[in-house]
């Protein structure tokens, strides 16, 4: 037990600075409204869930290795990006060489992953010259997104988000859009300190229109200790200025050593109502810049939906745009394919900024229910074919990050949560580290005059479905149930939502008839891959998951200081009784054999009492055996009775 302690608090302590430095707290004094909708802001206590969360970690996840790119599951020999054209590379590879010694752009588009590792990837790509870039200011969303650049706002706000099925707002370059009809609201931004003598460009994202309020800029190098600002330099940007009527963009210099920028606005005539907002830029006019623009929740359906997305990129002057979007197209779609979506978004990038150079980002294999989503390896290969034929290039996360199977990997280092889809703090690191090396690897194989720049997949080399008929004799690994104890004040719908699954799939796997669940009841959330610490990685897959006979149950023998006994898991197809083996090792094998385990189906109108007579045990031995809380029995339940 030691053991799982030391690993549950190490585990605390390594995720703690990362969830901190995220958290942005509220303003009392401001508020929000979301859609149409006006909600006060909170004072509050928005760390709490974060932490909480952490105390859920499992104890029992493997130990990562200092060097985090040495995990056997990664495929770091191909960690470079693929295209099947030799001048799409060179193209690539020349804007990478050429970062660090001209003025280019890089726009990095994708999820909320996107922004959670701006953080992260920046830094290794951009050194010293590193900048904000483009982003939207977290205090107007409730901080739902990370930044690098803190802000906080007074007056009446509304936004809108990519992932609302009708927009209130149109939606511009960030995904997100923020209105005010109140002419006292203000917008502050709070400059880093690493940023402050790099930055000497502001650009914002905002409708410039006779209805628009006058645009009221300040920058200041600090504040006085009684709050008066240093060396204040204020522009109005008004909207009888014909350069900025219909723009949708203000840009102006700052000067360096700004610490804080702050957005008010004046209404000269009546028909001035409003000011909408979709996103800044803050870069440097003589550094190659890096945009990282994450949208929490969305797809590249969604993407297709952003009002002013295409007439707002030209604005950047990207020189290469990277689409990384697709995780949530397949974790929701099951097995449909949105290639289609995939293609107009490459369209519409393309029209919008036809000189740039694309790069789609294949996601990683994800978990849904504790099991593999096929749908992830045949969007793989049909992103690759896709590539061909618009003549774009690829990176292969997919491929690099494990393949399929790899998800189950990653949970057992602690890398992904409970969900299955998004990353812990040490996946987000592993994943920014790994693809901002794929950056250098991919100029020095074109210096090197590689020429094969499509790699093909490795049978060999795929990892296999961690069940009993892919693995050595002395591990044991098996396919099994995952429960959950059902909590206080809990619904299946939120239960469903925690582990990534329906309503409709607890209702059948449970053989529930409504929704309704109670307090203390254990159930199934889904199947999960089992093994011991030591499980290597499979070289070639023999067995699907799906192929498994649920009738045999497994159990995993410790080989350290834990003593815990294993807890018997249940089938779903099973006889009546049934008398099951116990897996172990070879040196308990003569003992094992002994052993069995047998079960029994609730009948209906049986009760534990009738059962507990018909097998010559008590009520609370039966409770025992089974872990139960109450004397409540569902129809088909699977008791433990030996």
């Amino acid at each position: 037990m030691q053991l799982r302690y030391r690993l549950f608090f190490a585990t605390i302590l390594r995720n703690t600075a990362c969830v901190c430095q995220n958290l942005l707290p509220y303003k009392s004094n401001g508020s929000l409204i979301s859609s149409d909708l006006f909600i006060p802001q909170k004072k509050g206590l928005a760390w709490i869930p974060l932490l909480l969360s952490l105390l859920s970690v499992n104890a029992q996840m493997l130990v990562l290795p200092q060097n985090r790119q040495a995990l056997p599951f990664l495929d770091t020999n191909n960690n470079h990006f693929q295209a099947h054209q030799l001048q799409i590379i060179g193209s690539i590879a020349e804007i990478v060489q050429k970062k660090n010694s001209q003025k280019l752009s890089i726009v990095h588009i994708g999820d909320e992953q996107v922004s959670y590792s701006a953080a992260l990837v920046q830094p290794q790509l951009m050194g010293l010259d590193e900048t904000p870039g483009c982003f939207f200011p977290s205090s107007l969303i409730w901080n739902s997104l990370p930044s690098n650049v803190l802000s906080k706002h007074t007056g009446l706000w509304r936004y809108a988000t990519p992932a609302e099925p009708n927009h209130p707002l149109p939606l511009g370059i960030t995904g997100y859009a923020a209105s005010t009809e109140d002419k006292s609201a203000t917008l502050t931004l709070m400059i880093p300190s690493k940023y402050q003598q790099s930055i000497d460009r502001l650009a914002i994202f905002c409708e410039r229109s006779e209805q628009s309020f006058e645009l009221l800029i300040q920058t200041n190098e600090g504040r006085y200790s009684d709050g008066r600002p240093i060396n204040p330099i204020q522009k109005e940007i008004s909207t009888s200025q014909a350069q900025y009527i219909s723009k949708g963009f203000v840009e102006l210099e700052i000067g360096k050593g700004t610490k804080e920028i702050v957005l008010s606005f004046k209404q000269n005539r009546l028909s001035q109502q409003h000011f909408l907002l979709w996103g800044l830029s803050l870069t440097n006019s003589t550094k190659t810049s890096m945009h990282s623009i994450g949208m929490r929740g969305i797809g590249y359906t969604n993407f297709l939906t952003l009002d002013r997305f295409a007439s707002q990129l030209p604005f950047l002057s990207p020189d290469l745009v990277i689409l990384d979007f697709g995780l949530y197209d397949l974790y929701r779609q099951d097995e449909a394919i949105q290639i289609e979506t995939l293609k107009k978004s490459i369209q519409l990038v393309r029209l919008s900024v036809p000189l740039a150079k694309i790069l789609l980002c294949i996601p990683q294999d994800c978990m849904r229910g504790g099991r593999t989503l096929d749908v992830f390896e045949k969007y793989q290969s049909e992103v690759i074919r896709l590539c061909k034929t618009e003549k774009v290039a690829f990176y292969d996360w997919y491929r690099v990050a494990g393949g399929k199977y790899s998800a189950q990997y990653w949970a057992d280092y602690g890398l992904f949560t409970a969900d299955g889809i998004h990353l812990q703090a040490e996946g987000l690191q592993l994943k920014a580290d790994v693809f901002a090396a794929a950056f250098g690897n991919t100029v020095n194989r074109y210096k090197k005059g590689n020429r094969q720049w499509i790699i093909p997949l490795n049978p060999e080399k795929m990892l296999a479905a961690r069940n009993r008929d892919t693995i050595p004799k002395n591990i044991t690994v098996s396919s099994v149930w995952r429960y959950h104890v059902v909590k206080n004040h809990e619904t299946a719908l939120r239960i469903a939502k925690k582990y990534g699954i329906t309503v409709s799939q607890l209702k059948q796997w449970n053989a529930l008839r409504g929704t309704t669940v109670i307090k203390g009841v254990k159930l199934r959330v889904g199947k999960i891959a089992i093994a011991a610490k030591t499980d290597p990685i499979q070289l070639k897959e023999n067995l699907d998951l799906d192929s498994l006979n649920a009738d045999k149950i497994v159990f995993s023998q410790s080989s350290n200081e834990e003593s815990d006994s294993p807890k018997p898991l249940r089938t779903e197809k099973s006889p009546r009784v049934t008398e099951l083996p116990v897996a172990s090792n070879d040196s308990n094998k003569k003992n094992a054999l002994e052993k069995t385990i047998k079960y029994h189906i609730v009948q209906k109108g049986e009760t534990l009492y009738s059962i507990s007579k018909k097998y010559g045990l008590t009520v609370n031995e039966l409770k025992k055996l089974n872990t139960l809380s109450t004397n409540n029995i569902g129809l088909g339940s699977r008791l433990i009775i030996q």
